[in-house]
């Protein structure tokens, strides 16, 4: 993202604290996370952040929504989220790339997530819970199951 086109940028932790953040795009990693965020003052934030202090990072900055690319790990994210109670929204990974400027690394990626969903039209993916990822694989087999036992 062009620097220039934002009045300032974030030099310090110190600053955070000061701002505000409608939405918080977070692209996640196996280790660490990459936030990116622009304040009501339009200042810019660029963050990587490791696992360990990541949920901590996060409730720090006090976002209204948090945005993230639609993946097994977000919806667990997302759960934590919600019941911290923040507004999750998980965008699928098809939705994001026409945002992708330049070569593919996580600072790139998390502003690619917060430009889509900064998005008016953006289709939103819902927020899975636990029990759905317990009992989806077992739909198919139950169907066949059933569908065999009526004959």
């Amino acid at each position: 993202m062009d620097a220039s086109r934002f009045p300032a940028t974030m030099s310090g932790r110190t600053m955070e604290a000061d701002m505000t953040f409608s939405v918080v795009a977070i692209d996640l990693g196996k280790q660490s996370f990459h936030l990116h965020g622009v304040s009501s003052e339009g200042v810019v934030l660029s963050r990587k952040v490791s696992r360990a202090k990541f949920f901590a990072a996060v409730i720090e900055l006090g976002p209204t929504n948090i945005a993230m690319e639609a993946c097994p790990s977000a919806h667990y994210w997302g759960r934590r989220f919600i019941e911290a109670g923040y507004q999750v929204r998980l965008i699928h990974p098809r939705f994001v790339k026409p945002f992708v400027r330049g070569a593919k690394n996580d600072a790139i990626d998390a502003e690619a997530i917060f430009d889509a969903a900064s998005r008016p039209t953006m289709r939103f993916v819902p927020v899975n819970q636990w029990l759905s990822k317990i009992f989806k694989p077992c739909t198919g087999f139950a169907t066949a199951w059933f569908a065999s036992e009526r004959r």
